[in-house]
């Protein structure tokens, strides 16, 4: 998955902001670049995440978060289908469904053409659809959990860094020439985990459950559709209930 270059242009902007905001200020750019530092935030940050969540979870939410950073799709606009599914369900009845079960690909409105075929009552339809549709954004709401926890642990690492930075800048007392950089060098550890957190992770969560939030209503949508045919109601009225979601999305 190829990451959108929005999402490319909007981290350099952070991190030149950064860097330029330090510059402009007067600070030595070298000062920045700390490598035991960047060790210390990154490597804590990961342990800190490997202990929060159970084994195998992290691997499932780096590839939807490589997802949601690439170019998105537009859900598709199914109004037209259902409107001709209801009119040849008022005309034939829910049988005349059945061949497009197989060649249906989103697997909400095959769960619910099945239902409707296998009599399973239309009181029952829009709860079993609106499990369906937790479940399918479960993924992306799970992940976006583990961005905000890891979020959350790496400014603490920067702290842990900083307080091991300020041990070592005391133990210069007799030397006060060395102890300005080094209080300096022990705050770039506070930098690098409000930096990781707040340009990198968070965003990610922030981006994943929105993902999640946009799957939730498309998919909301096809559930109108599908409740429509339970009621077999006239192909018009449908259109045009239909359209209104669409409406207030544009």
């Amino acid at each position: 998955m190829i990451v959108e270059f929005r999402v490319v242009l909007a981290l350099a902007l952070g991190v030149g902001a950064l860097l330029g905001s330090a510059y402009l200020e007067g600070t030595a750019l070298s000062v920045l670049i700390a490598g035991p530092t960047a060790v210390l935030v990154l490597g804590g940050t990961v342990a800190a995440c490997l202990l929060h969540s159970p084994p195998g979870a992290w691997a499932p939410a780096l590839r939807l978060a490589l997802k949601a950073l690439g170019r998105g799709t537009a859900a598709p606009d199914r109004r037209d289908d259902f409107v001709r599914w209801a009119g040849l369900a008022r005309r034939e009845g829910y049988l005349s469904l059945e061949p497009l079960v197989e060649r249906e690909q989103d697997p909400v409105v095959r769960l619910g053409l099945r239902h409707l075929l296998d009599g399973g009552g239309k009181g029952r339809l829009k709860d079993t659809l609106t499990e369906a549709i937790e479940y399918r954004v479960a993924p992306l709401e799970e992940a976006a959990g583990l961005f905000e926890a890891a979020g959350g642990y790496a400014p603490t690492m920067g702290v842990l860094g900083a307080v091991l930075g300020l041990v070592h800048a005391l133990q210069q007392l007799q030397d006060p020439a060395a102890m300005g950089p080094g209080v300096a060098a022990a705050f770039v550890a506070t930098l690098y985990g409000l930096a990781l957190a707040n340009l990198l992770l968070l965003p990610i969560a922030g981006r994943l459950r929105l993902l999640a939030e946009q799957r939730r209503r498309a998919a909301l949508e096809l559930v109108e559709g599908l409740l429509g045919l339970s009621r077999l109601e006239h192909p018009q009225r449908l259109a045009e209930r239909l359209a209104g979601p669409r409406q207030a999305q544009a």
